[in-house]
């Protein structure tokens, strides 16, 4: 029992944080180059505020952003924060693939001879 759970642990540690880093990972990701001043942002006009943002915007690949974003703390953060649900998700679902995999087993070899398997 105990190397179920140490297995099923071990394997939701390696895959939960995949899982999470692929649902936060954008489609389509801009950057403002440069970026645009609060001061500057609040003295435009709606229309020129928009126009200067398209000037400034520059479309991000996944590779760019994931670079860009892994330098900062609060990036991790919330890496971790997802990866709690699909951990427990996987280390669950483990746990019963390793317990029925062991009762089938077991049943196999406790099988008789002139019985066939269930």
């Amino acid at each position: 029992m105990k190397t179920i759970i140490l297995r099923s642990a071990l394997i939701a540690v390696v895959l939960a944080p995949m899982v999470a880093l692929l649902s936060v990972l954008p489609l389509k990701a801009i950057k403002y180059v440069p970026p645009i001043d609060e001061r500057e942002f609040e003295s435009m006009s709606y229309r020129e505020a928009m126009a200067q943002m398209r000037a400034r915007s520059r479309e991000l690949t996944t590779f760019e952003w994931l670079e860009e974003f892994s330098r900062r703390p609060f990036f991790w953060a919330g890496l971790v924060r997802s990866s709690v649900v699909p951990f427990a998700a996987i280390f669950r679902r483990m746990c019963v693939a390793w317990l029925l995999a062991a009762e089938e087993t077991e049943l196999i070899l406790t099988a008789r001879p002139d019985q066939p398997a269930v």
